[in-house]
This record gives C-alpha cells, sequence and structure tokens, in this order.
C-alpha cells in the first residue's frame, strides 16, 4: 500500500510540475504586404511573455553565430508583455515568409519557445510601377525627398545625383547603381538628404518594378541646393587631384594640407568615411567601397572652403 501511494504521489506531483508551466497562445489576426498583426493570450501559469518576428530562417542564424539560445535571444532582442496584447509589426518585406516567436515565463520557469509561422501579402500589379516625388525644405547642402509609389508598385528604389554626373554616365549607369545598393523601398519614403554641395545642379530620381518584376519609367525631378559658389572654390573642384581616378584599393589626395577634414561619399549622399588629414598627401582607403561613382569633399581647416571632386572605383 505504501508503494502505490507513493507512486500515485509522484504522479500527482508531476503533473502539478507540468501544469505550472508558462503558456502563451498566438493568434494572426492579420497580415498585409508589410505588417504582420498578432494576438498574444496568457495562460494560467504565465506572468510575463517576450515577443520578436524575423524573417524565416533568421534567428537561428543569429542565435549560431551569438551563441545562445533561441529563448535567450528573444528575451533579449524582443517586446516583453505582463498582459494580454496585441503587437503590429511594420515595415517588413511583402511576399516574405516570417516567424513570430513567443517565450511564456513566470517567477521559476521560461517556457520553450513557441513559433507561429505566416507571410506578408504580395504587393503590386500587372501594370506600370510609377513612383511620385516631392521636394521641399531646400537648403544650402539638404533637400527634403518624399516618393510615393502607385498601386502596380511591388518594390523601388530612389536616390540623388548630381546633373554633371547623370550626364557624364547617363541614366542607365545611374539607375544600375542606385538599383545594387540594399536600400529596396516598398512604400512612401519621407527622408532629408544632407550634405550636399552648395548651388549645385542635382537630379532626384526614382524607379520601381511591379509584381512582374517590369521596370516602369524613372521619375526625375531637378533642382538646385541654394548658396552662391565662388570663384576660388570653382578653381579649386579643378584643381582638386585624385589619383589613381579610376581607383581599385587606395586613392591619394595630392592637394590636401594637415587639419583639413575629408569625407567620402556615395552618389545618395551617404558620407561612408570622414577623417582629419594630417599631411598634405593623404592615402584614402576604398577597398570596401563597392564599385560605383563616389565624391570626395575637402573642408579647409583655415578658411572653411569646400573642395570637391569625382572619384569612380572599379573591380
Amino acid at each position: 500500500m505504501k508503494k502505490i501511494t507513493a507512486f500515485i504521489f509522484g504522479i500527482v506531483a508531476s503533473l502539478s510540475l507540468f501544469a505550472q508551466t508558462p503558456s502563451v497562445t498566438t493568434n494572426i489576426l492579420n497580415t498585409t504586404s508589410t505588417t504582420i498583426e498578432a494576438e498574444f493570450q496568457m495562460g494560467e501559469n504565465c506572468t510575463k511573455y517576450a515577443i520578436l518576428a524575423d524573417a524565416l530562417g533568421s534567428m537561428t542564424v543569429w542565435t549560431q553565430m551569438m551563441g545562445v539560445s533561441l529563448e535567450e535571444l528573444v528575451i533579449q532582442w524582443g517586446i516583453t508583455y505582463e498582459q494580454n496584447a496585441t503587437y503590429t509589426w511594420d515595415e517588413l518585406n511583402p511576399n516574405t515568409p516570417y516567424e513570430v516567436f513567443v517565450v511564456a515565463m513566470n517567477e521559476t520557469d521560461t517556457a520553450d519557445v513557441v513559433i507561429t509561422n505566416c507571410s506578408t501579402a504580395s504587393q503590386g500589379g500587372e501594370g506600370e510601377s510609377l513612383i511620385s516625388i516631392e521636394l521641399s525644405e531646400l537648403t544650402k547642402t539638404s533637400v527634403r525627398m518624399i516618393t510615393v509609389p502607385n498601386d502596380q508598385t511591388a518594390y523601388y528604389y530612389n536616390g540623388l545625383v548630381t546633373k554633371e554626373l547623370y550626364d557624364e554616365v547617363g541614366e542607365d549607369s545611374v539607375m544600375s547603381i542606385l538599383k545594387s545598393t540594399p536600400y529596396q523601398l516598398y512604400e512612401t519614403d519621407d527622408w532629408v538628404w544632407l550634405d550636399l554641395m552648395p548651388y549645385t545642379e542635382y537630379y532626384a530620381l526614382a524607379q520601381g518594378a511591379n509584381v512582374n518584376d517590369e521596370w516602369g519609367v524613372v521619375s526625375k525631378v531637378a533642382f538646385r541646393t541654394l548658396g552662391d559658389l565662388s570663384i576660388t572654390q570653382l578653381e579649386k573642384e579643378q584643381t582638386l587631384l585624385l589619383y589613381p581616378n579610376p581607383a581599385k584599393d587606395f586613392v591619394v589626395l595630392q592637394n590636401s594640407v594637415a587639419g583639413d577634414e575629408v569625407e567620402l561619399s556615395d552618389i545618395q549622399g551617404r558620407v561612408l568615411q570622414k577623417f582629419v588629414t594630417n599631411t598634405s598627401k593623404t592615402r584614402l582607403n576604398v577597398s570596401d567601397c563597392k564599385p560605383g561613382f563616389y565624391f570626395v569633399r575637402i573642408k579647409n581647416a583655415e578658411s572653411a572652403e569646400e573642395t570637391i571632386g569625382k572619384l569612380i572605383i572599379n573591380d
């Protein structure tokens, strides 16, 4: 009888321990081309939980890279709730499989991660992709650019380029460079471009593709930044010496002086390198730069005048 009683007690204890494992129920309420909305209901023994969503397979890669468990990563990177909640992940990629992760917890236990699979919807149609461009808040060195895709657009790219470079290499080459960047867009993009050159002609460009990957026409809006470009600056721009040009691994700035500020930026105005020179012959490492067109800007330490040169980087 004692053995039977002990056996029954062990079963009850095991069932009691199992019942205390925290849990959360996940319900995917809605998905669009760029959002996932999910509802989370806490189980009886759950006091809090962490949630996270990422593209299919991405979290597995991160756990291997960081050497931690999936549960630990969801708790570290996710959002923690202590009550039932509804959450919407936005700015996602269209037509992409995602995983929604939930880790339930209480005072003594952390449950295994529960994964719910879902996918964002496709975006765009079979018609022509068209992107509208609106420019505002123009200054000497910046402009606000808003691009809006039509309902036929599955994805698109945008950017700025000087008219001089556009005329030199042609529209196809410029758009090819823009499309080689990782900045694929799906919805309205509202961005302020900084570090532009004063009193310089630019083109704002955008081009999108439909659901069949057919490119629409290139949208193009011309503008000129504000300000006056002095004769001295024009002369300096003509005498700026960069060699070799085209470059591959490095480029030498011949006419810099100690204390000058140097910036390397890409065709979209993003600053890739920025430093202060300590000699009159500066060597700039460009081995990590992708092939394309770049700008080198030198700001004189004393006069604050700027000298700008174009740089081509080849394979």
